[in-house]
């Protein structure tokens, strides 16, 4: 599909059904006002609508600019030349290797997960402490005349940073 003239009802019925759809061109009225811009990616049918309100039947699509129309899935759909739905198959992507077919290797992104979930939780814990230090500091300022435990904060700040490194 490089340039093809698509029906406005097509169209409506591709964003109805959860596609998107870029036309790559500007789209406008008979009085001149500009109705969709070619850049913008319609997800709602609304402006569609709007647009075969104003009389339009059918809209160029154009794939050299970027245009083009996609299912829910996110698939390129292919429209014939005359603008109805081409029947070839949409490209088929290849499926992820199950753990199985990846060999030894998963083990070690199992063991990486794990690693990952344990710094997590290391990290929720470390902003806590942060947190918490900041209140009390906080409230010695308040209480103290603007007076508060640097120790503390320093503390504090030195194993943020250690955790970071």
């Amino acid at each position: 599909m490089t340039n093809t003239m698509v029906t406005i009802d097509n169209l409506i019925e591709i964003v109805r059904s959860g596609g998107k759809v870029k036309t790559g061109v500007d789209v406008y009225n008979t009085k001149g006002t500009l109705l969709l811009e070619k850049n913008i990616l319609v997800e709602k049918p609304r402006i569609l609508e709007i647009i075969k309100e104003n009389g339009i039947r059918s809209v160029m699509v154009n794939a050299a600019s970027d245009g083009g129309l996609w299912d829910e899935s996110g698939h390129r759909i292919q429209f014939s030349s005359d603008g109805t739905v081409d029947p070839s198959p949409p490209e088929k992507k290849m499926p992820l290797p199950t753990p199985s077919e990846l060999g030894p290797f998963s083990k070690d992104v199992g063991q990486r997960l794990q690693e990952i979930e344990a710094m997590k939780k290391q990290a929720a814990i470390a902003y806590q402490e942060a947190k918490d230090c900041i209140k009390k500091a906080m409230e010695q300022i308040k209480g103290n005349n603007g007076q508060f435990d640097i120790q503390v904060v320093e503390t504090q700040v030195d194993q943020l940073s250690k955790f970071l490194v």
